[in-house]
């Protein structure tokens, strides 16, 4: 078997990292693509990731190859879209919609949305870029008049999609969900973030905190007025995290302030 000295290697890893850094990045990240759809005629505007692991079959997973010589524009049986790969959701997106009443903004840079209508911020911040748990999450942001969005998931772990008007007076912060720390939160619901805020798969900062055991955390959150009953993408609320991780302390605070154990959990 042929040996390889110690700098060899190093020099190996190296290389690896230099140039394949993207999809380093990227390895335990969730959607591969995102689609954006732009009916100029209707006035109907869509984007939604594509949530698979490491790269995995998308529904448009066909388009792959496409989507630099097409300048991201695709189309399939049923309409015409733009289309982005992982290394686009890392480097950067922007991409302009527009129709007779409004124009959308949609920027998304390491995995965060960003997106305006009319230069009226709409969401800011959304995580766009993970999943934890399994292929079938499902998100989609979309509205067909202005200035009324709404918000698809799947909820409950049934399979079943979801939509509801999405609060456009409510900042969805990134920031306020991995706070981590009570400080650190505060200064989140100081810049105006919505106590609920979530990912694309309905994980808040309560569920982060009460996964984690962080009950001094989860008991700020809860003061603030976050709900102890938001359902994640997966059917799970933050006292079925406080429960799986055997947090006494957290399910005890979260069952004061009202919480309710999902069904399929009991």
């Amino acid at each position: 078997m042929k040996k390889y000295s110690t700098i060899k290697i190093i020099k190996f890893i190296f290389g690896v990292i230099v140039f394949c850094q993207p999809n380093l990045l990227m390895a335990d990240w969730g959607v591969s693509c995102i689609r954006i759809m732009c009916d100029t005629k209707k006035d109907n505007f869509y984007i939604e990731p594509f949530v698979t692991w490491s790269g995995g079959p998308t529904p448009y997973h066909q388009f792959d190859a496409q989507i630099a010589v097409s300048k991201n524009k695709l189309t399939n049986e049923n309409d015409t879209f733009y289309a982005f790969d992982r290394r686009a959701i890392v480097m950067g997106i922007k991409q302009i919609c527009e129709t007779d009443t409004r124009t959308i903004n949609v920027y998304i840079k390491e995995g965060k949305l960003e997106l305006s209508e009319n230069n009226k911020l709409i969401v800011k911040g959304l995580d766009v870029s993970r999943n934890r748990t399994t292929i079938n999450a499902f998100y989609a942001l979309r509205s067909g008049e202005p200035r009324k969005w709404e918000e698809c998931n799947k909820k409950n772990g049934d399979g079943k999609i979801q939509c509801k008007s999405y609060d456009l007076e409510k900042q969805n912060s990134a920031e306020l969900l991995y706070a981590r720390t009570i400080p650190n939160a505060q200064i989140q619901l100081n810049r105006g973030a919505d106590i609920n805020s979530h990912d694309i798969e309905g994980y808040t900062a309560l569920h982060e905190a009460s996964n984690a055991g962080n009950c001094k955390l989860v008991k700020f959150l809860l003061d603030n007025g976050a709900d102890s009953n938001m359902v994640d993408a997966y059917g799970r609320t933050p006292l079925s995290f406080a429960i799986s991780r055997g947090h006494d302390e957290c399910k005890n605070i979260l069952l004061q302030f009202g919480a309710i154990l999902p069904k399929n959990d009991k």
